[in-house]
């Protein structure tokens, strides 16, 4: 972030607004009270201390590109990260379990940079489908998935630590929502990041019918939280009336061999996806969707998320370098896939929450070129938002579902920043209330950090919220935002934005010596990173050296 992009200490001249520039990546403070309501927004006073809109907007470019909080950049150490192989096999003592459920032995992966759980699926009590058939298919399920992830990873280098499904408690539940819940706790329970289960029941026929699902869970996932919860992992596969030989099955069916070894390569581009790797993560989605029995289109929309979610990812990247090209095409790639989601599943929240995301991607580019704010673009990202909140296929997992309001919080924003002359006084104050109440719910959903998959996007609705006050000049109330953000900032680069917005507001307050300290916190979260941006370091230096000349 350049200097011109921090909060200034100068009152503008007549109705000069400061250019946009490009600002850094976020993160996160603990939960604070919320700070009294701000007053609705009104055009700069040249009296007033404080930010206008166009410079506000122009320090937000960093928040804002967050893009909706789902195309985040990955944190330094995870870059390198590489996985080695290693087939875990149970050895602790038996825990028996109730009904269907067989005995297992109790493992927790605790050496694994990432585990993934195989548990028996469901079979409905009140249908003839015997248990032991049910384990036989599921066991050469596993067999096959460890076969072919092993042979996947080996060309990248990249491995993980299974448990098979005689080693986990069996994922119960007669609906998809109970076998999610299912699903998270067994994940819990044994340290597994991606879970695979599933139902097998008879169908009108008599014939058997497998549903497979997954489950990945927020915690090694938390810098890629877009993509936690649970899938389909495409539509029902049709057996025949018994189950024999699950190996001769496997070779026999081309449908459940496919989606088998579509399973492996869609859990090999998740592991891909979060050490950043997003090319060679596209590739192994691409390779699941070209796996026999998924021609139809039926049950394909969680590989069209996943494919938008790592085209979204190629595109943030892109921008980030300056290759705005590139970051265009990705966009374009990106909203392609969601589209085809909703063509799919038109009642997919995940979809319409992923094509919003790519109008504003692009809402940001062509700010970021140019300076002007496309009002449309928000305008269409909002209305997706809206199809996604009123969609049927809602995601469980607490992250994804406030995303959405995330997405709102920061959209509302940017149309109250920018957009002034557009609004009668009376919208402006319905945006700002819009805006107060998505961040609100937002931090009443962090509860505190009882749910800690979310701090990041508690930080960034601290700052957002107080930088809309430092707006109006509110700074006490926009300190207290501030020490929020900065105590649940996830990163020294937030950190220090964080930290220099807070000494800029006690500036203005004459606080000297909390200005003086918070700069200098900001001066060591600059120093604690691989690349200290200088410019930012000599800002805050010398607001430090004249704080203290003029005391």
């Amino acid at each position: 972030m350049s200097e011109e992009s921090r909060p200034p200490q100068e009152q503008p001249q007549g109705n000069e607004e400061a250019q946009p520039t490009s600002a850094p990546q976020p993160t996160s403070p603990p939960p604070m009270p919320a700070p009294p309501s701000a007053p609705s927004p009104v055009k700069k006073d040249p009296e007033r201390p404080g930010l206008s809109r166009i410079e506000l907007i122009s320090l937000l470019i960093g928040v804002l590109g967050l893009i909706l909080a789902f195309f985040q950049i990955v944190p330094e150490e995870t870059r390198n990260q590489l996985f080695g192989f290693s087939e875990q096999t149970a050895t602790a003592t038996a825990t028996p379990e109730p009904t269907i459920t067989p005995t297992p032995t109790q493992v927790v992966i605790s050496d694994a940079d990432v585990g993934i759980a195989v548990s028996y699926f469901v079979t409905p009590p009140e249908q003839t489908i015997p248990d032991e058939q049910a384990r036989s298919l599921v066991d050469g399920v596993y067999a096959r998935l460890v076969d072919e992830f092993d042979a996947f990873a080996d060309q990248i280098d990249l491995g993980v630590a299974f448990l098979s499904p005689n080693t986990v408690p069996r994922v119960e539940g007669r609906t998809r929502a109970i076998r999610e819940a299912s699903a998270r706790a067994l994940a819990d329970e044994v340290g597994a990041d991606i879970v695979l289960y599933g139902e097998i029941s008879r169908a009108a026929n008599g014939s058997l019918v497998v549903q497979p699902e997954f489950y990945v869970a927020p915690d090694v996932f938390s810098d890629a939280l877009e993509l936690t919860g649970s899938y389909r992992l495409g539509s029902a596969i049709s057996l025949s009336d018994s189950v024999e030989n699950a190996e001769e099955l496997l070779n026999t069916n081309r449908v459940l061999s496919g989606r088998t070894t579509a399973a492996a390569q869609i859990f090999a581009g998740l592991v891909l996806y979060i050490t950043e790797n997003y090319q060679l993560a596209a590739r192994a989605f691409e390779q699941a969707g070209a796996q026999r029995g998924w021609e139809e289109t039926q049950g394909r929309e969680v590989l069209n998320i996943l494919m938008g979610n790592t085209y979204g990812k190629q595109s943030s990247a892109a921008a980030q370098t300056g290759e705005t090209e590139r970051a265009r095409e990705q966009i374009s790639l990106a909203r392609e896939e969601y589209q085809e989601a909703v063509n799919v599943n038109a009642e997919y929240a995940r979809a319409y929450t992923g094509l919003a995301t790519t109008y504003y991607l692009e809402w940001n580019l062509d700010l970021q070129e140019t300076g002007v704010s496309n009002q449309q673009l928000l305008l269409t990202a909002l209305d997706l938002l809206e199809q996604a909140n009123n969609a049927i296929d809602q995601p469980e997992e607490a992250a994804v579902l406030t995303k959405p309001i995330f997405s709102r919080m920061q959209i509302t924003f940017a149309l109250w920043t920018y957009h002034v002359d557009d609004y009668t006084t009376d919208e402006l104050d319905e945006l700002y209330r819009d805006f107060r109440a998505a961040s609100e719910q937002v931090i009443r959903r962090y509860d505190g950090g009882r749910n800690p998959s979310l701090q990041e996007m508690a930080s960034e609705t601290y700052a957002l919220r107080g930088l809309a006050l430092y707006a109006q000049s509110l700074c006490p109330q926009a300190s207290e935002e501030f020490i929020a953000a900065l105590d649940l900032a996830v990163s020294n680069l937030r950190g220090m934005f964080f930290a220099g917005w807070l000494g800029d507001c006690y500036k203005l307050m004459n606080q000297d010596n909390d200005a003086i300290n918070a700069y200098q916190r900001a001066i060591d979260a600059a120093l604690a990173l691989t690349d200290p941006p200088l410019d930012q370091i000599e800002r805050y230096q010398d607001e430090i050296d004249e704080l203290r000349a003029n005391g």
